[in-house]
């Protein structure tokens, strides 16, 4: 556990160190501008040096250094007292002088009362009652005095004695700057012990703000002496921390027990972060705050090997036979339902809620289904939440969005290959994977091969995963992304909302970061590689002009891997990691960032309005006056879809999208920017239909992977229509035939071109624009004739609820499954 360790940086010592120094040291330190290390000492040193002018007199003029006027005219008037002719000295009329000139440093006991009330306040909302103890502590307030320094220190005074005369704000804010900040995305929550003073609690607040993903580390604070919580609290209004749901209280001489139940019923997730005692703390818990999560982190393993053993035991009890006869039973309905497992991050910016729909859409088809996630935003999983879904659900089937069980093994354990005792997934389990994004780690031959014979891929599936990638094409199933009806429909806007976010154009998009920003990120993000980043340097104004020739043949693909092909240095696996991950990317945002740079302009010089709504669009140098601000993913959305005249969608790479789906639910018109990648896309129906109904004349193979269907012509309609649109994008015969590739997602679909994803592409070609000057017409038109738009919506609507929702994706899901375990099922 490190953070208890001696010497660990985060844990602040409990008491000052002890030092030995001569008097003259200490003198000579007195004029070295260090007031809060001399005065302490220097109180020290005059009990036991005894009577020294000098060192009193320092002292007095360090107090005042530090804004205490107070406590520095008691120490000068009682040297002066002992020793009159100190008061006739020019130094010590001059320090009379500035003590007089300072501002009122007496912190008087209504603020305190005040601070502490408001604490007490606040408790009672979570359910604590200190009334009694607050009387209590009220009515002893009179043997103290309170005195705030110049810098915020507050110092306390019982008859001779002071206490808190220590930098301990300097100290706090020195860790929130150095070490705290750092911790700010800690697996664990913080622990601190003692509030007296509240300068840590604070500052430790303060510097754990919410990450990008939307996770904040949880807070826990001990206090074992309640009077000493409330002098904490009483000299800083802190109602506000003690409300915060993420600081867990635990305060009076039950803390530890407290703390014990609270780290047992916290077990799933992980429950040692870094631990802060104060210095000043005068009471500690008992047993330790180390005691006791050294003792839970002993019981939170033991429970973990328990349900290790438990579930391997199982899980070696079930060969693949036992797994087909188990799954093909279960969705036939003869056997109990499918369970389902989906473990999934809840700080995605859409991948939690697309589970959450999708495992009510596997609910409604009979499975039952466990979501395992985070169980609030100041959490995160351990290991052994893991290992008790698996022991207690016992799942069929593991669903995990843009990983393979190799992937997920090493989240769980952070371990790339865990020994065999050690691995948490059953490995006999059918696993599937949902793509849903170009993850570098799923683009590299160690993915591939990790896809088991039960095992299902789904999602954007690339024919160079199959190809180049070693996926097991039976295993795999492209499919779209989907949208929830259950989130976005126009039944559910709310027309106050609808009109509050209304606008001519908009755009739905996080993707706010500069393509300069990006390009310059991603370089970064290359690796350690000097060669491999000066390579990728040189392709920069290549990529350029991909960028400006998205419109022209041969197409983006196509000029992207040639660019590539010519770094023979590069393998397989990086050309697709770069590929994917950098030039595409770079291009992708290239695009998007064009188009609302058009929409800006146009609706300025038009006097139209133009809003974009996601995340960090106030900060871009050049559209931050679009700025609709980031809405959360449900009916405030639905209702920006609802409100704009049309919804601009823009990817060179993913014409059809989610976003699409989601706009015409909600009531939107999605109109689309139009590429040649666009068009190529649109083919691909007609494409299928010639693959899997026609019989090739001929085949040209390039090598045992690369096989190509050759067909005349004019041989049927169909054939004679994809040659015009092939000719007209760019593309050329082989000898006068037309040569179509065997590869997915082509050969493995339905020979239906409306259940094809770019079906809607036809659908829509009436809503493409490929230019500036389209994009205004398209606008105008759209705004000037509500029926076009509703004709449109209705279209799009009806295609989504037929194909691409969350219902449509788990019937299509379940038979993939059921085909990959039961291969004669039809």
């Amino acid at each position: 556990m490190p953070p208890l360790a001696d010497g660990d940086p985060m844990t602040a010592p409990a008491t000052a160190p002890t030092t030995t120094m001569t008097l003259r040291r200490i003198i000579a330190m007195g004029s070295e501008g260090t007031p809060w290390a001399f005065v302490p000492i220097a109180r020290q040193a005059l009990g036991q040096a005894g009577f020294d002018p000098e060192l009193w007199f320092l002292l007095a003029a360090n107090l005042a250094d530090l804004g205490l006027g107070t406590l520095a005219s008691e120490e000068l008037g009682a040297l002066c007292d002992r020793r009159p002719s100190v008061g006739q000295m020019p130094a010590a009329r001059d320090l009379r002088a500035k003590i007089e000139s300072m501002p009122h440093d007496r912190i008087e006991p209504g603020e305190l009362v005040a601070n502490a009330e408001r604490a007490v306040d606040a408790l009672k909302v979570r359910g604590i009652d200190l009334t009694d103890e607050f009387s209590a502590w009220k009515a002893g307030l009179g043997k103290f005095s309170w005195f705030r320094s110049s810098d915020g220190n507050i110092v306390r005074k019982s008859g001779d004695e002071l206490s808190h005369l220590y930098d301990h704000l300097g100290e706090a804010k020195q860790l929130g700057e150095t070490h705290i900040a750092q911790a700010s995305s800690s697996d664990a929550p913080l622990t601190i012990e003692g509030i007296d003073p509240p300068w840590m609690l604070i500052e430790v607040c303060e510097k754990t703000p919410h990450l990008a993903t939307g996770y904040q580390p949880g807070i826990r604070l001990i206090q074992t002496d309640v009077s000493e919580f409330l002098d904490g609290c009483a000299l800083a209004d802190i109602s506000a921390l003690l409300l915060d749901e993420r600081v867990d209280l635990f305060l009076g001489e039950e803390s530890a027990l407290k703390l014990k139940e609270t780290l047992a019923r916290d077990a799933g997730t992980p429950i040692a972060g870094p631990y802060m005692p104060l210095r000043t703390l005068r009471k500690p818990m008992t047993p330790s705050a180390a005691d006791v999560f050294r003792a839970a982190l002993t019981e939170q393993d033991h429970e973990h090997q328990r349900l290790l053993k438990s579930n391997h035991l199982r899980d070696t009890a079930r060969d693949e036979g036992w797994w087909r006869s188990r799954i093909s039973d279960a969705i036939e309905g003869k056997a109990d339902p499918l369970r389902v497992l989906i473990p999934v991050s809840r700080f995605t910016t859409v991948l939690g809620s697309m589970c959450q729909d999708l495992a009510e859409s596997l609910r409604a088809k009979g499975c039952e289904v466990c979501v395992l996630t985070e169980p609030g935003p100041n959490r995160k999983l351990s290991v052994l939440a893991y290992s008790r879904a698996i022991d207690g659900f016992d799942p069929d089937i593991i669903l995990a969005p843009n990983h393979t069980r190799r992937d997920l093994e090493r989240v769980i354990t952070g371990h790339g290959a865990p020994l065999p005792e050690q691995r948490v997934l059953p490995a006999g389990v059918p696993f599937v994977v949902w793509i849903q994004d170009a993850m570098p780690h799923l683009l590299t031959f160690e993915a591939g091969a990790s896809i088991a014979p039960l095992d299902v891929v789904i999602g954007h599936v690339s024919s160079e995963m199959i190809n180049d990638l070693g996926y097991p094409k039976e295993a795999l199933e492209s499919v779209q992304l989907v949208a929830s009806e259950r989130r976005f429909s126009i039944k559910n806007v709310d027309q106050n909302e609808r009109d509050k976010l209304a606008c001519d154009a908009a755009m739905m998009t996080h993707h706010s970061e500069t393509p300069e920003a990006m390009r310059d990120r991603l370089l970064s993000e290359i690796g350690s590689s000097p060669a491999a980043r000066r390579a990728v340097e040189a392709m920069l104004p290549e990529i350029e002009e991909i960028v400006a020739k998205v419109d022209e043949p041969p197409g983006t693909y196509f000029r992207a891997r040639t660019l590539l092909d010519q770094h023979q240095a590069f393998d397989i696996s990086t050309k697709e990691l770069l590929l994917q991950n950098f030039v595409l990317r770079i291009v992708d945002q290239s695009l998007r960032h064009q188009a609302a740079m058009w929409a800006g302009e146009i609706c300025e010089a038009r006097g139209w309005s133009f809003r974009i709504f996601g995340k960090g669009w106030e900060d871009h140098p050049t559209l931050s006056r679009f700025a609709g601000g980031d809405l959360p993913h449900d009916s405030s959305l639905a209702a920006a879809y609802a409100g704009a005249g049309v919804t601009m969608h823009v990817s060179e790479f993913n014409a059809i999208h989610q976003r699409i789906f989601e706009c015409a639910l909600s009531g939107g018109c999605p109109i689309i920017r139009c590429t040649l990648n666009t068009l190529k896309q649109a083919r691909l129906p007609l494409m299928m239909r010639i693959l899997r109904e026609l019989e090739p004349d001929d085949t040209f193979r390039i090598n045992e992977r690369r096989v190509y269907m050759l067909y005349e012509p004019g041989k049927s309609p169909e054939t004679a229509e994809y040659t015009r649109l092939h000719l007209q994008t760019g593309g050329q015969l082989i000898n006068g035939m037309l040569a179509l590739r065997e590869i997915l997602p082509y050969s493995e679909l339905t020979t239906q071109p409306e259940s094809n994803t770019y079906s809607v592409l036809n659908d829509l070609s009436d809503m493409f624009f490929d230019s500036k000057h389209s994009l205004e017409t398209t606008i105008e038109e759209i705004k000037g004739n509500p029926d076009r738009r509703a004709r449109a919506n209705e279209k799009v609507t009806r295609i989504t609820r037929a194909q691409f929702t969350h219902d449509a994706l788990a019937e299509r899901l379940l038979m993939k499954i059921y085909k990959r375990v039961s291969p004669t099922a039809v």
